[in-house]
């Protein structure tokens, strides 16, 4: 698969011209090229070889929809740059698993129910307070409308683990966002990173959170 194309896109009121090729080898390694045209205008913007790389990253996704890692850079440059990818599978939806948190200033451990799922679901185990009457959305730039969202869903159903998990140093939610955040970090590493776009807080043993996955090229 092989594309060229002359990308237009709109930076602080000036349009920016984007020549983008790349080539897509066994769906799997991808070689990449942008050269920005109208150069001059383009050096004026503070962190333009960031820009450049963010203009490639949402153009990909668009166009293949899928996650790719930077292997190697051949041209890196303010105006233009070159590179390989390669595919980056995200996790598998739907699944479910138990996984085991140690608690903080504690050797203990409580099991966590994980859900990984598209949207939401009925709350299992609902408490009602003035805080979660519906569901918390937090603003996103619309640039990252285009990558996909994954939504977390933690339980910690046993009684003797959420005695555990109940203390000074602990509490359910903190044990469920601790799981949330080491189960991404094993499946993503340092690739990507994850805005919570929206939240359900069923109770102190089950939290829900629809996180959007954004390449790190954005931090």
């Amino acid at each position: 698969m092989t594309k060229t194309e002359i990308k237009i896109v709109n930076i602080e009121n000036k349009d920016i011209h984007f020549h983008i090729s790349y080539e897509l080898k066994n769906f799997k390694d991808l070689i990449c090229y942008v050269k920005v045209k109208n150069e001059q205008e383009f050096r004026k913007f503070e962190n333009s070889n960031k820009i450049i790389k963010r203009v490639l990253s949402n153009y990909l996704f668009e166009e293949i929809g899928k996650y790719f890692v930077l292997k190697a850079s051949l041209i890196d440059e303010s105006d233009e740059f070159n590179g390989v990818f390669e595919v980056f599978e995200t996790v598998k939806v739907p699944q479910e698993l138990i996984r085991e948190v140690t608690l903080k200033l504690s050797e203990e451990k409580v099991n966590v129910e994980l859900k990984v799922q598209k949207d939401f679901e009925e709350c299992e185990f609902y408490e009602r307070t003035p805080f979660n009457i519906s569901d918390s959305i937090s603003a996103i730039n619309p640039i990252f409308e285009v990558y996909h969202d994954v939504v977390l869903i933690g339980k910690i159903r046993e009684e003797n683990d959420r005695i555990k998990a109940s203390n000074i140093y602990n509490s359910g939610e903190g044990t469920i966002y601790k799981c949330f955040e080491e189960f991404l970090t094993e499946k993503f590493g340092t690739s990507f990173m994850f805005k919570n776009i929206s939240q359900r807080s069923c109770s102190h043993f089950e939290v829900q959170i629809k996180y959007k996955i954004i390449p790190n090229i954005f931090e």
